[in-house]
């Protein structure tokens, strides 16, 4: 246990998670993607962006 009681927690569940899912992150992953699905709520697909051209990357900051 840390000093830090929100982390505790964090960890906490994810072992819960992970144990529920037989202990592997493949068996996480198939349930999170199955408990996706069956929650029916829409998923965020972004457009594909077209790079034009070589130095067209990310935008600058200053």
């Amino acid at each position: 246990m840390t000093k830090n009681p929100i982390l505790d927690e964090l960890r906490s569940t994810r072992e819960g998670l992970l144990a529920e899912s037989g202990g592997t992150v493949t068996g996480l992953l198939d349930r999170l993607r199955a408990d996706q699905a069956d929650s029916k709520r829409p998923e965020y697909k972004p457009a594909n962006r077209v790079r034009t051209a070589i130095s067209d990357g990310p935008p600058h900051t200053t």
